[in-house]
């Protein structure tokens, strides 16, 4: 949940460059699929392909963290993970 959202302009805005600097931190494909048209919610998915599950739950573990102390205006709601093996 983004707590400032005024505008989708300013939502989209956000929301690019958030996507960018993750992908060049963190190595991974990062998409907006849900609530496009939603001015405070916005729903990410994340890829990122390894061949050992602990260095995904890890590079998983330290995007949560980044977030949690780099954008106070971002609320994670909810975080659902996915493993195809």
């Amino acid at each position: 949940m983004i707590k400032w959202g005024k505008s989708l302009k300013n939502k989209r805005s956000f929301t690019n460059s958030f996507k960018s600097k993750l992908e060049s931190k963190f190595n991974i494909s990062i998409s907006e699929i849900d609530d496009l048209n939603s001015v405070r919610f916005a729903n990410f998915g994340i890829v990122s392909v390894s061949n050992s599950y602990n260095t995904l739950e890890k590079r998983l573990n330290n995007i949560t963290e980044f977030i949690n102390k780099t954008y106070l205006e971002v609320e994670i709601v909810e975080l659902n993970r996915f493993n195809l093996i």
